[in-house]
């Protein structure tokens, strides 16, 4: 609790400075509104229902673009690490795709898609597979091989070895995995919706960004 009030007090310097910068007009309101205008705006923005079709969106496209991911994801690291051939084929491709910026997918699923729901799905998809695939390679490919021995000898087929040794050893970097992904999501959604949509969080923010208003600076 100390620990909470001590990392407060400098926020509330901050905010404090801000708004008496901005009453006794030191900046021009206009550019800089004071705090308690801003958190004017944001109880408006919260409590008049505005911005919760633009959540509703935001939220819809990353999280159907991650559950997706996750399936997808989950299966192909698995056949990875259990199939040579699949490793040799797509591990170049991760090592390829993997550090290009998310964003540049963009303007291509827009061309194809439009600026609808599934471009911006299909963008969150192609972002949040790859972590997802990375960590559940390297978690199944490390279970216990002396493990996945004793289920063949015991006379255990491919499927009962995937549900009850491997994905459970693979377990902990799967949600690794996922974690990422889901950071990745919103950055990636938020991202397209800048560029071009009808709704959305990224939607809000372009529309904002072209007054200086209180409102704007919640974006």
């Amino acid at each position: 609790m100390a620990r909470t009030l001590q990392g407060s007090v400098p926020v509330l310097i901050v905010a404090g400075l801000w708004e008496l910068t901005s009453r006794l007009a030191l900046i021009d309101p206009e550019h800089l509104p004071p705090v308690s205008a801003i958190l004017r705006a944001w109880a408006d923005l919260v409590f008049s229902g505005h911005i919760l079709p633009h959540l509703a969106a935001t939220l819809y496209r990353a999280l159907a673009g991650l559950l997706l991911a996750i399936v997808f994801g989950v299966a192909l690291g698995v056949w990875m690490a259990r199939s040579r051939p699949v490793e040799r084929f797509v591990d170049p491709l991760i090592t390829l795709t993997y550090p290009l910026p998310k964003v540049a997918i963009i303007p291509l699923t827009m061309l194809w898609f439009g600026i609808g729901h599934l471009a911006k799905i299909l963008v969150v998809f192609i972002g949040c597979m790859m972590p997802v695939i990375i960590h559940t390679f390297h978690g199944a490919r490390g279970a216990d091989h002396l493990l996945i021995w004793s289920a063949q000898a015991m006379g255990a087929g491919e499927r009962a070895i995937l549900r009850k040794v491997i994905l459970p050893a693979a377990l902990p970097a799967v949600l690794s995995g996922i974690r990422i992904a889901l950071a990745f999501s919103f950055v990636i959604v938020i991202g397209a919706e800048l560029v071009a949509s009808r709704a959305g969080l990224g939607e809000a923010k372009t529309g904002s960004m072209t007054t200086c208003s209180p409102r704007s600076w919640l974006s």
